[in-house]
């Protein structure tokens, strides 16, 4: 009972991320286009900072939560459960994916901390932004390991994201992205 159990948390279908974060980021976008204040280009920029903060969370996320060495049992089985399958089985096609259950408190503390730091309107744009750029993630991470990419820059995400998997664990850490990786120079490449 006790594996199963575990092993049913990390387990999402692909179409999970964008149907039910995708809902929530269609009903966060109309409620900024019906209630909102500010200007359109400042929600633009709001929206495109909201993605890069979210790349940035991402790179952290995957290089100092997913990739620590737990040393208690629990620690070690909720790694495992979250992240070591994934590279246990890194083409499971059903550990591509943040299961939305334990994804969704960490959502919504995102969208908190955010009204708690800044006033209502960036907050609830900036928390989108965000929320589109994990969605990108997601999706993302799932066609770098089910594609044959010819695109220039998917293209080279797959061959650093495989290389993170394949030759080096402890580089390639960004996903959608590699600019982090870049900046703070842990190149998978």
């Amino acid at each position: 009972m006790g594996v199963a159990f575990d092993d049913n948390k990390s387990i999402a279908r692909r179409w999970y991320v964008p149907v039910i974060w995708g809902t929530v980021s269609i009903a966060c976008l109309c409620h900024i286009h019906l209630h909102h204040t500010e200007p359109r280009f400042t929600t633009g920029l709001l929206l495109a900072c909201g993605v890069i903060l979210w790349q940035f969370t991402e790179y952290c996320i995957h290089r100092f939560l997913f990739h620590i060495q737990p040393a208690s049992y629990w620690g070690i089985t909720l790694h495992f459960t979250f992240h070591g399958c994934h590279h246990k089985w890194p083409l499971d096609s059903l550990r591509l994916v943040f299961p939305p259950v334990p994804a969704a408190p960490i959502i919504a503390g995102v969208f908190f901390a955010m009204h708690k730091v800044l006033p209502k309107e960036p907050a609830m744009t900036l928390s989108t932004g965000m929320l589109l750029g994990y969605i990108a993630y997601d999706c993302t991470h799932y066609y770098l390991h089910h594609s044959s990419s010819k695109n220039g820059v998917l293209r080279g995400l797959k061959k650093a994201h495989m290389s993170h998997h394949y030759r080096n664990h402890d580089a390639g850490y960004g996903i959608s992205s590699r600019l982090f990786d870049t900046l703070l120079i842990t190149p998978a490449l």
